[in-house]
């Protein structure tokens, strides 16, 4: 849809909408990165573990891959 609208609506050229939808898929699939997302949480654990009133989840690692 994004190269449609690039190809035949021309005021679409300043929004970019096929570099928006590549940045949307690349964000996208950071985020279903459960092992970037387990590393994350790790950081956390460790910068917040001084904390009394933050509590973070556990991470169980055996469930936390590339892909969903």
């Amino acid at each position: 849809m994004a190269e449609l609208a690039e190809a035949t609506i021309p005021e679409t050229t300043n929004f970019n909408p096929l570099l928006i939808v590549k940045e949307f898929k690349r964000l996208l699939l950071q985020e279903i990165d459960f092992e970037r997302e387990a590393r994350t949480i790790e950081r956390y654990q460790k910068n917040f573990s001084h904390s009394e009133f933050l509590v973070i989840p556990k991470v169980y690692k055996e469930f936390s891959t590339k892909r969903f």
